[in-house]
């Protein structure tokens, strides 16, 4: 990339040309944090434009420009990039401006986009370890997938409250399950591992009972329960109806071996949700005898434990 030249001059909105977007992927927009930031007449860096013919074009600053216009500040200093200059060239500056911060997924993802329209295809796998990614297309059809998403996800991506391995499976749900899901992390402050916990669960649900809805009405109704604690829990508990239905319908039987054992002296547990075939005892005894009384008593009742995993 040659030396740029730039200079300040005051400019006009009605100078900008703010249907123009090849160079601007910042997301969430932060206009707000610049009109707050302007209002207290804090100093900020001047926003980059680049002079056609007809206008400027925004190379950087998209936000403070937007807030700039919202306060009716006008005119304001920019930095003015001296022509010519390539627009692919400048939308590489925009990039390299952008990297001083941390982009995230959804900036990424609509950097390559606009890339696409000024790039080869060989180019643009050169310029993925720019945005922190190997050179393999497959990251193009991942970033392309969190487009498709809905903007209340894009936002949880942005934010990092949405974790980034469920994108693929949200793309296969219907938009109206998107919808119910966005209001699950939302009300129940789902973490990474919970989303992906339920959200597969869910998907191996639906598909194994060739449900048209994805979700259970008990777990949908456990939306509404005031209490965040026990809105929480009545979802995992249908989760885990689903998960696991062998244990839920043996609740009861193990409850009824554990007391028989009980009254031995003999305690149990088994793997929670019955996921494993393993049963870890514990008793006490005083002397062989009582050792002999417990494994005698295990040899005849013993089936009635492993009988809980068939």
């Amino acid at each position: 990339m040659k030396k740029l030249i730039l200079s300040l001059k005051d400019v006009y909105f009605e100078e900008i040309n703010f249907d123009f977007k090849d160079f601007n992927f910042s997301f969430p927009l932060k206009t707000e944090y610049f009109i707050n930031l302007i209002s207290s007449e804090k100093p900020f860096y001047p926003p980059i434009l680049y002079e056609t013919e007809k206008n400027y074009l925004i190379v950087d600053g998209l936000a403070r420009i937007s807030a700039l216009k919202h306060l009716g500040e006008e005119p304001f200093k920019a930095l003015i990039l001296e022509a010519p200059l390539p627009f692919k060239e400048l939308l590489l500056i925009s990039l390299e401006l952008n990297l001083q911060r941390n982009l995230n997924l959804v900036e990424k993802a609509y950097f390559l986009v606009k890339a696409e329209k000024y790039f080869s295809k060989e180019e643009l796998l050169h310029l993925l370890p720019r945005l922190g990614f190997s050179k393999n297309q497959n990251w193009f059809f991942y970033l392309k997938n969190i487009l498709l998403l809905e903007d209340p996800f894009k936002v949880l991506i942005a934010s990092e409250k949405l974790n980034p391995k469920i994108v693929e499976s949200l793309i296969e749900l219907t938009p109206e399950e998107r919808s119910l899901f966005l209001k699950l992390i939302e009300k129940l402050n789902l973490s990474f591992n919970e989303q992906r916990e339920i959200l597969e669960t869910l998907r191996d649900y639906k598909k194994l009972t060739n449900q048209k809805w994805l979700f259970p009405p008990e777990m949908e109704k456990a939306l509404e329960i005031e209490d965040f604690n026990q809105r929480k829990k009545v979802v995992f508990e249908t989760l885990y109806q689903l998960r696991y239905p062998n244990y839920f319908s043996k609740k009861k039987i193990i409850e009824k071996i554990r007391s028989l054992f009980s009254a031995y002296g003999i305690n149990f547990d088994v793997p929670p949700y019955l996921e494993k075939k393993e049963v870890t005892l514990q008793f006490k005894v005083k002397d062989i005898e009582d050792l002999k009384k417990i494994l005698k008593i295990l040899e005849n009742e013993g089936e009635k434990l492993f009988s809980l995993f068939e």
